[in-house]
């Protein structure tokens, strides 16, 4: 069954479709979890209505497919793990064991999956999202962006973590608590199975300015530090 709801087309598996009714949705006394109401059918029984948009979120799937080239890196790494063709359907409890990492020089940072919303072409005044900027704004603001009617800041966070300029293909759209921030990254590269890095407790190696955007240093089986961003530092 193809569903088309808040913008978004969804592909639904049924067993069957046993009828076409026109019905008045009416709340539910109480929250139920990916409901947005019943209804009262013709032969008098009652149904509970699925509310799409609710149950997209719970799987991750509200992604603008095109772009978030994150989603796709996930799915082949679980297809691997779990030898299923992808895709794979990435669970909000799997996303917050994943980081998707970048490089900048030579140091390897990494943002959890569970703080992006998506990923969009790299914000410049000619691109699909174009870059408005603002005059006299704080440094590394580089400006706003309207993404399908959401005004977001552009934040550029390379200075802070040791580089002047880098060139970047995708921007990170950060959603902590509700608060959005697009961030642009030099590059994607793989994901990292947060379970699989050891905790290291020697901070002495950041510098001021990363030790704000750090939350973690992790050590991954090549010995190779990892940067964890703490994104809420990031956004404020």
């Amino acid at each position: 069954m193809i569903i088309s709801a808040d913008a978004y087309v969804y592909a639904l598996v049924v067993d069957d479709i046993l009828d076409d009714e026109e019905v008045v949705i009416r709340s539910l006394d109480y929250e139920l979890p990916y409901y947005s109401g019943s209804a009262i059918l013709d032969d008098g029984k009652a149904a509970l209505v699925l509310e799409m948009s609710s149950i997209a979120q719970y799987y991750s799937l509200l992604r603008d497919s095109e772009l978030n080239k994150a989603l796709d890196i996930a799915n082949a790494e679980f297809s691997k793990k779990l030898d299923v063709p992808a895709p794979v359907v990435v669970s909000k409890l799997q996303m917050e064991k994943l980081a998707l990492s970048f490089e900048i020089g030579d140091q390897l940072y990494a943002i959890s999956l569970d703080d992006i919303d998506e990923l969009i072409p790299y914000e410049t005044s000619d691109s699909k999202y174009p870059l408005t900027r603002i005059p006299g704004a704080q440094e590394g603001i580089r400006g706003i962006v309207n993404i399908r009617g959401n005004m977001l800041s552009s934040k550029s966070l390379f200075k802070a973590l040791g580089a002047e300029k880098l060139d970047s293909a995708f921007s990170a759209v950060l959603n902590i608590a509700g608060k959005k921030l697009s961030c642009p990254l030099p590059s994607l590269g793989d994901l990292i199975d947060l379970n699989q890095a050891q905790l290291s407790s020697d901070r002495s190696i950041l510098s001021p300015e990363q030790d704000l955007l750090v939350s973690q240093i992790l050590e991954l089986g090549s010995k190779r530090k990892l940067f964890l961003l703490n994104c809420q530092a990031c956004i404020n």
